[in-house]
């Protein structure tokens, strides 16, 4: 916006003033980064997102404004230790990160024979090979908008077919053995455990819909779910 207005108001005293002012000063800039590094991430019902509330309440009090919080229900999801291995028929650590969201696996993990998946056609082509697997879904990147669906609705799918866990290519078309992560959607009573695995790593050999082999993975997912969580901050807060 200002490269509009300097165009369109080119030799105008008052705008050349304005953006003469904003960059010389810094304000906005040094409040982004207290707000991103001194708090840091701002996840649903987390402490840090009450610190943040209460850290903007004050800026905006300072700046004179009149604030107010309010009470609202918000959901709460935190993050635990999580892991998944390849157990056979060789050994093999993979790289894996909860999707946002995920329920947790059972205590001790789950371990079960896992079937690939490389688009819905795939998924439902192996019908009862499914059940009591963990599925991995490993589409071809086709851009974000088409390949997103497999990470926020792949648990569903999988969830109707029996399976036991979902594990998921990261929705990039490349990486350096880094799983991304990304919220998924529950619309069943069966809620899955779901995470990503990075590209590298996303096709274990001989356990795609055509093959009639599978290798076995071992997941554990430590992640919780507090449910709706009330924050109701007096009037001091």
């Amino acid at each position: 916006m200002l490269l509009f207005a300097s165009l369109a108001w080119a030799g105008d005293p008052v705008v050349d003033e304005l953006l003469a002012r904003g960059e010389a000063q810094t304000e906005a800039w040094d409040e982004l980064v207290e707000l991103c590094d001194d708090i840091g991430p701002r996840l649903s019902g987390s402490k840090n997102l009450d610190r943040a509330v209460r850290w903007a309440r004050k800026r905006m009090k300072d700046d004179g404004l009149s604030v107010a919080l309010q009470p609202v229900d918000i959901p709460h999801w935190e993050r635990r230790a999580e892991s998944a291995s390849v157990v056979a028929p060789v050994k093999e650590p993979l790289e894996i990160l909860g999707l946002g969201g995920t329920a947790p696996t059972p205590e001790g993990g789950i371990t079960a024979p896992v079937v690939v998946a490389r688009d819905w056609a795939e998924l439902e082509a192996l019908g009862d090979r499914v059940k009591g697997r963990i599925v991995l879904y490993d589409p071809p990147w086709d851009g974000y908008g088409n390949t997103v669906q497999y990470r926020s609705q792949g648990a569903d799918r999988a969830a109707e077919l029996g399976a036991v866990a979902v594990l998921v290519a990261s929705v990039t078309d490349g990486s350096l053995n880094t799983p991304h992560t990304g919220a998924l959607r529950y619309s069943g009573e069966t809620r899955l455990p779901a995470a990503a695995v990075t590209r590298e790593t996303s096709i274990p050999p001989g356990s795609t819909a055509s093959s009639g082999s599978t290798s076995r993975l071992r997941t554990n997912s430590g992640a919780s779910s507090g449910g709706p969580t009330a924050r109701r901050p007096g009037p001091s807060a």
